[in-house]
């Protein structure tokens, strides 16, 4: 990891290798916001998800319902 860290910290003092560093990090920030405004909210549960965050109301997940 702090090879990684490091490589990417040259990445941005190299002069060769800064614009492409910021684009990929600005890339990166553009998916992250769209997580978190967009698409966050229209997530999709897996039956074991919707039994535990039902609390049991919604049915088993091992059967059908």
């Amino acid at each position: 990891m702090l090879i990684s860290v490091v490589t990417l910290v040259d990445q941005f003092f190299d002069p060769l290798y800064r614009w492409a560093a910021i684009a990929v990090a600005v890339w990166y920030l553009i998916g992250l916001a769209y997580f978190g405004f967009y698409r966050r909210h229209r997530l999709v549960l897996s039956p074991e998800e919707e039994f535990a965050v039902s609390g049991g109301l919604r049915g088993h997940p091992e059967r059908e319902t």
